[in-house]
């Protein structure tokens, strides 16, 4: 292998190395969530079936809008 080939694979690498801990994730699974994240959980005490309809309300129609459901207990 000759010395530009050593260079360029050497290259190649670090930018993999850069790119694959750039898209790590710091905290997959938070303690709380942050402002605008776009999640929720529910949990209940003591654990329960449940069924579940969450909506959301549309200001063009100004009416709620069923955004999941889950009605099997």
């Amino acid at each position: 292998m000759n010395k530009l080939q050593t260079t360029q694979a050497l290259l190649a690498l670090t930018v993999l190395g850069l790119l694959v801990a750039g898209c790590a994730t710091q905290n997959s699974n938070p303690d709380q969530a942050g402002a605008h994240t776009g999640y929720v959980d529910f949990h209940t005490d003591p654990a329960a079936d449940l069924c579940w309809q969450v909506e959301r309300f549309d200001d063009r129609m100004q009416s709620f809008r069923s955004m999941f459901s889950a009605y099997k207990p």
